[in-house]
């Protein structure tokens, strides 16, 4: 399941909402016939010099609330969230110079779209998706990627950028 990506998540009723110290209030969101329950909070980073504000998810078996590691795990990562924004930044320049193709994007016709996009690392709104300790994924919901009209995921393990992927309209 990818919170940031599908529209028939709703709110659960009888969950409702947990505190967690570190993380604030957080929400229990489902899909129909899905076991597994995603915990949606907020969270304050930096971008350009402006403080901005964006969703986290943390995901959960069934409609228990997350584990005490996953949580700790998650505050962990948002609190240097900056600079898991800037690694994920890097990391997606480096995957589209690689194969500018899976980005919508043609190596010797756009050379200066690819040069543009090293300069002003064009993913914003990031959605943070935690699934496990160490496992978790940065998806930038707004982007200028050509096909990318659901964004574009960089998939962590633990601070390190191991994938990332262009979310097409068909995945």
């Amino acid at each position: 399941m990818n919170p940031g990506t599908d529209a028939s998540l709703t709110p659960m009723a009888d969950a409702g909402h947990i505190h967690i110290e570190g993380l604030g209030e957080l929400q229990a969101i489902s899909a129909p016939g899905v076991d597994e329950t995603c915990w949606r909070t907020s969270f304050s980073y930096r971008d350009s010099g402006r403080e901005e504000t964006s969703t986290a998810y943390i995901a959960a078996a069934g409609s228990a609330p997350p584990s005490d590691a996953l949580v700790a795990f998650a505050i962990g990562v948002l609190k240097d969230i900056d600079a898991h924004l800037r690694s994920a930044r890097d990391f997606l320049v480096e995957q589209i110079r690689q194969d500018p193709g899976a980005y919508g994007l043609d190596a010797p016709r756009d050379r200066r779209a690819l040069d543009s996009i090293a300069q002003r690392q064009p993913f914003d709104s990031p959605e943070p998706t935690f699934y496990a300790p160490g496992e978790w994924q940065l998806r930038f919901a707004s982007t200028t990627l050509p096909e990318s009209p659901l964004g574009v995921v960089v998939e962590f393990r633990d601070d390190e950028p191991i994938a990332a992927e262009n979310l097409h309209a068909d995945n």
